[in-house]
């Protein structure tokens, strides 16, 4: 069942849900496991808050794949390495042709086109699909955020609006990215163990936080090194956790407790998670790295969950006039809590990814509008468990996460910051020393250094306005309009009479660059009764989206309508001038004698005729009456 709608246009329907936590969620999730050309298989279907309906679009992305390779030696610092990034971070937006259901739920989607990307599903891997409702008007009046990754699905915001979206309450994804790793599950107190890197869950390690891997080998599970983007587990004796990882490097955790001021030496502490600078792109993103958890004997301690992912269409972005306090977009990664804890401390999430599609920011509110994609910091050491003058392990911070704008940064009533997390305390000694924060500076030297990326565009290029068709005298009328364009090459219009095979009508130059609105019609002059139209554009570099398939219906018109021969010896042929092959459910034929008894016609159609079948009728005079779709013409009908 449809729970509200979202579409092109002047108007606006929409019904908003409320999460646990009070916040609004407007999007839809599901679980890719297998992709067979067009037609998705879905699982894990979450539609508490959007479903997936026919016509509207989706985003489909890689969240995560088996890129660890053979960097899988448990004793060895490489294990958790990149090994070739794959498919991880790739995302596209597409349209629902068809769907089916199974429990109310879906179970396989067919899309409208073929995909651009290539995916991976398996057991290292996790594809999901997210609704992307559009709205021709948005107004975040409460606070807006998204399901929660829990392994499957969630961890993305994502809202198309094609005029103006205020901010009026914020909008937040922060700790909705991967998860953080928890700390051991007993306390246990051993030597200083620097030489392992991957082990099952176990007393004597935390646990990693969780990245682009989906890490399914029991004993990957805990231990210093990192796994990708997601932090190493603290080793022991009470080393802390590593930060996650995502545009840069996350925090080296703490070293761990040797009953001296300097602690293990070499360190026990956690790796921080790999950063991605070489690959973030407006087409590659990703969420947060989660931190890893510290080691204890004492009190133990999580990390914290990275930040999720933000994505936002729109051709202008404002805020209200009168708003009184500030309003903030962010996708941060967050610290562990308590902040302070007894033994090791838990690594901090990486901050996650926010992409604006927008061209035009009219930003009103004075007090402004923060926008932020900052690592959290690396839980502290502290409490009566701890002594004071000793070092253990505090986390290490959490990685920068990246903020991607179409067009230049808004600079009026906004502050955008995109901060490492700083690295905890190592002890509460008067003179404390620290496990690492987040690396500042991506690995990759070309990238841009502060993780704030202005004047770049993917797969979010075109805001539609309107995409429309209306039969007039000519055919049907084909119509649509943007407000704003990037790199857009052309356009091109299919037709198919099933929905399922398509021919091309026609291609039509689109405007290249602008944030000036454009109209685009066409006409077609030789319908079908039953038409289905679909629009897409393809930008300079080959990159297409599709937009949603329209459903036309022709009226055939009474001269249009020919019935031969009259008189008859057998049976008459009523010739439509389109196909009604396709569409015997929209033919109704009703046949009378001279006395107004009805009769029960036998008809066949073929291509554009209706072929009526009067073999075995008594001679005389016959009512005939024809009905196409939303038009009706009677005959009368000479039988020899």
């Amino acid at each position: 069942m449809k729970r509200h709608s979202h579409f092109f246009g002047i108007g606006l329907i929409f019904f908003a849900w409320i999460s646990a936590s009070g916040q609004t969620v407007i999007n839809g999730y599901a679980n890719v496991t297998n992709i067979s050309g067009t037609t998705l298989t879905v699982s894990s279907v979450n539609e508490t808050n959007d479903t997936f309906e026919d016509g509207e679009k989706i985003i489909l992305m890689q969240m995560q794949d088996n890129v660890i390779g053979s960097n899988t030696t448990t004793t060895s610092a490489t294990f958790g390495n990149l090994s070739a990034i794959a498919n991880a971070g790739h995302y596209e937006v597409a349209t629902i042709l068809s769907h089916t259901e199974a429990a109310s739920l879906p179970n396989s989607i067919v899309l409208t086109a073929a995909l651009t990307n290539t995916y991976t599903t398996g057991t290292n891997s996790s594809v999901q699909i997210i609704t992307f409702p559009s709205y021709a008007s948005y107004t975040v009046s409460a606070a807006h955020s998204a399901l929660t990754w829990n392994g499957t699905v969630g961890g993305v915001f994502a809202i198309d609006v094609t005029g103006t979206l205020t901010i009026g309450a914020n909008i937040s994804m922060d700790g909705k990215g991967f998860r953080a790793g928890s700390a051991n599950a007993a306390g246990a107190m051993g030597a200083c163990n620097s030489g392992t890197y991957a082990a099952a869950s176990a007393n004597a390690y935390g646990n990693k936080g969780e990245g682009i891997y989906k890490a399914t080998v029991a004993t990957y599970a805990a231990a210093r090194g990192k796994i990708l983007n997601g932090g190493g587990g603290g080793n022991s004796a009470n080393a802390g956790g590593g930060g996650g990882g995502n545009y840069t490097l996350g925090g080296l955790g703490g070293p761990g407790w040797a009953m001296s001021g300097t602690g293990c030496s070499p360190v026990a502490g956690g790796l921080g998670g790999i950063d991605f600078s070489s690959y973030i792109s407006a087409s590659r993103i990703y969420m947060g790295g989660g931190g890893g958890g510290g080691q204890w004997d004492t009190s133990g301690q999580a990390g914290g969950n990275g930040g999720g992912i933000i994505m936002i269409r729109a051709n202008t972005v404002t805020t209200l006039v009168s708003c009184g306090s500030a309003f903030s977009i962010t996708a941060n990664g967050i610290s562990p809590s308590p902040a302070t804890n007894a033994d090791g401390g838990g690594g901090g999430g990486a901050g996650g990814s926010i992409i604006f599609q927008v061209p035009t920011w009219t930003l009103n509110c004075v007090s402004g509008l923060t926008i932020a994609a900052n690592g959290g910091n690396g839980g502290s050491v502290g409490g009566s468990g701890s002594p004071s003058n000793q070092t253990h392990g505090g986390g290490g911070g959490g990685g920068k996460g990246v903020i991607i704008f179409s067009s230049a940064a808004p600079a009026t009533n906004v502050t955008t910051t995109n901060t490492v997390g700083t690295g905890g305390a190592n002890s509460t000694a008067g003179s404390p020393t620290y496990a690492a924060g987040g690396v500042t500076t991506p690995s990759d030297g070309s990238a841009d250094a502060d993780g704030i990326l202005p004047g770049v565009s993917g797969p979010l290029p075109i805001s539609l306005l309107y995409w429309k068709g209306e039969p007039n005298n000519d055919g049907v009328c084909l119509s649509w309009a943007t407000v704003s364009e990037l790199n857009n090459s052309y356009f091109t219009i299919e037709r198919s009479s099933n929905g399922e095979d398509w021919t091309t009508l026609a291609k039509i130059n689109g405007a290249g660059t602008t944030k000036k609105r454009q109209t685009y019609s066409y006409v077609d002059m030789h319908p079908f009764l039953k038409n289905y139209y679909r629009l897409s554009q393809t930008d300079f570099d080959a990159r297409k989206e599709y937009f949603e398939v329209l459903l036309v219906y022709v009226s055939s018109s009474e001269s249009n309508l020919f019935l031969y021969p009259n008189p008859t010896s057998s049976n008459v042929t009523i010739q439509v001038p389109v196909s009604v092959e396709d569409i015997p459910d929209k033919i109704n034929i009703e046949l009378y004698d001279a006395n107004g008894k009805s009769i029960v016609p036998h008809y066949s159609l073929d291509e554009n005729r209706i072929i009526l079948d009067l073999n075995g009728k008594e001679p005389g005079n016959y009512v005939l009456r024809v009905k196409v779709l939303d038009y009706q013409q009677h005959f009368k009908v000479i039988l020899k």
